[in-house]
């Protein structure tokens, strides 16, 4: 319960109204949005002005509500939930700080995070999130057992030992 309520006082202060926690369901995980930022998330420098309060507007539904999860709150483990919050402000919710965080608009079509790295923090803005996981889904269809050798003979370090 404190867990919860530590999670809740620092989305107020980051000036988002809690509507409520929501169990994942038939809604996309938490932490499947934070293994597509951490997959795909660039530097901040990089693309902090595209993080701009365009991109919360097109995460926001028409009262300002989206999903979000923070990392040590609510990213991985048995507590994978998203909350529902709400902002009205005008600009960037106060989000974007040193945590580590993930947004989805509710209909599932845009995603924001941010991910702490060794370099600093890496964000993420997708949106027409579903399409673009059919279309990488598609195209991990149609790879062939050599192309997929050879993605892997790329991958730095000593090779693994046959299974076999």
């Amino acid at each position: 319960m404190q867990h919860r309520e530590e999670l809740h006082e620092l989305l107020v202060r980051a000036g988002l109204t809690v509507v409520e926690d929501v169990r994942p369901g038939s809604l996309f995980p938490p932490e499947a949005g934070w293994r597509i930022a951490r997959g795909i998330a660039a530097p901040d420098g990089a693309t902090r002005k595209a993080l701009d309060a365009m991109w919360w507007r097109r995460l926001a539904d028409a009262d300002g509500g989206f999903l979000v999860a923070v990392l040590g709150h609510r990213i991985g483990g048995n507590d994978s939930w998203w909350t529902r919050v709400r902002y009205v402000g005008g600009g960037v919710p106060e989000l974007t700080g040193n945590f580590g965080f993930v947004a989805l608009s509710l209909d599932g079509q845009v995603l924001l995070a941010q991910v702490p790295g060794a370099d600093g923090p890496r964000v993420t803005a997708l949106d027409r999130l579903p399409e673009r996981l059919e279309e990488t889904a598609a195209a991990a269809g149609r790879e062939t057992e050599g192309e997929r050798a050879e993605v892997w003979a790329a991958v730095p370090g000593r090779p693994a030992w046959p299974l076999h």
